[in-house]
């Protein structure tokens, strides 16, 4: 058998573009732009963004529960007590350093 004829058999050729095909074919679907390498990647992502909305949707919820309770004059008047130490006409206002307050809390 000539070293040529073995080559040229179209049954060779045949089955080699065929392995061919099938190479590239794989290649394509596993490294692809589309292929499966990136479809998981891109669901790795689209996890992360759902749990990231639904973060931000718990965070909104808190802004407008707050926002509703800034409508309100006692509520209004509690922030101003705690945060800035405001006081009734009268009153005393003691404050004590928040590291003080974190020691007591632990004993």
């Amino acid at each position: 058998m000539n070293i040529t004829s073995f080559f040229l058999n179209p049954k060779r050729i045949f089955i080699s573009a065929i392995m061919i095909f099938i190479l590239l074919w794989l290649y394509a679907f596993l490294f692809g732009d589309f292929g499966y390498l990136q479809y998981r990647n891109l669901k790795k992502k689209k996890a992360g963004l759902e749990e990231k909305i639904v973060q931000e949707l718990a965070v909104q919820q808190g802004l407008v529960r707050e926002r509703d309770l800034l409508k309100s004059e006692s509520y209004i008047e509690r922030i101003a007590r705690e945060r800035f130490s405001f006081g009734k006409p009268g009153e005393r206002i003691y404050t004590f350093p928040r590291d003080t307050l974190r020691e007591v809390g632990k004993k």
